[in-house]
């Protein structure tokens, strides 16, 4: 008993010598109580990370050919940079898959990725009727996207040159003081979309270049906000064919 009574004093008093070097200790075994860090002066004010899942459906005219379908997979890692407060450049990369055209199965994976600029180019506030409170806004985004594939038996690669111009409307946009609103707000959208495709496929030795048989189509679709900087979001442009992409994003 006496033993065990020394210990719990010796501990008490240990404590109130350990604590001018609480920082220390923390740092060597990874306390989270830690409040600084290395770099505190370094920020990322309007920067946007998030991830995409897309499906493209396109019909392309092959040279001296028919028209064929292309469908092509992919799971990419985006990422925003503002270049002020209305302008941001974008880019995003990541694994993808290509049926071949007029086949069943898929061929193997692949690098493909798009870099592009967006712009918000105007936004009025509409106060009335409350329930459908927000803005309307007017949006554009250029951007050029480039994919290769070989799979043994065929290759090929082709660019994607994009311009878009979308009419957004954001329901529940501005903060209501006093008010725990959720989601915090929902952004529809819709315009026209004008896309290039070319590209070149490799078959018996020969290149054949092709192109996208239809150039303007429709883009529209929602983005879920279920904070000020975290969101979700479908998106589809359709021409004789269309483009499905799922998005999530967070900025900080």
């Amino acid at each position: 008993m006496k033993r065990s009574r020394f210990f719990i004093a010796l501990v008490v008093a240990g404590m109130g010598t350990w604590d001018g070097s609480r920082a220390a200790y923390a740092a060597a075994s990874g306390d989270a109580s830690i409040q600084s860090s290395l770099w505190e002066s370094l920020t990322l004010p309007g920067l946007t990370v998030g991830a995409d899942h897309e499906r493209l459906y396109r019909t392309v005219k092959p040279e001296g050919m028919r028209t064929r379908n292309v469908e092509v997979e992919s799971n990419s890692f985006f990422l925003g940079l503002p270049l002020n407060s209305w302008a941001q450049i974008f880019g995003s990369g990541g694994y993808a898959q290509v049926k071949r055209m007029n086949r069943h199965d898929w061929g193997d994976g692949f690098f493909r990725g798009r870099v592009g600029l967006a712009a918000h180019l105007w936004r009025v506030n509409v106060p009335e009727p409350e329930f459908m409170a927000g803005g309307l806004s007017l949006r554009a985004a250029a951007d050029y996207g480039y994919g290769s594939f070989d799979d043994g038996e065929e290759s090929g690669h082709w660019h994607e040159y994009s311009f878009t111009a979308t009419i957004h409307y954001d329901i529940l946009a501005e903060d209501r003081p006093g008010q725990a609103s959720y989601p915090y707000s929902l952004d529809l959208y819709v315009g026209p979309v004008a896309q290039w495709l070319t590209g070149e496929r490799l078959i018996e030795g020969g290149n054949r270049p092709f192109e996208q048989s239809r150039v303007v189509g429709l883009a529209f679709g929602a983005n879920l906000f279920l904070t000020p900087r975290l969101s979700i979001g479908s998106h589809l442009r359709l021409f004789d064919t269309f483009t499905w992409r799922a998005s999530l994003r967070l900025s900080f």
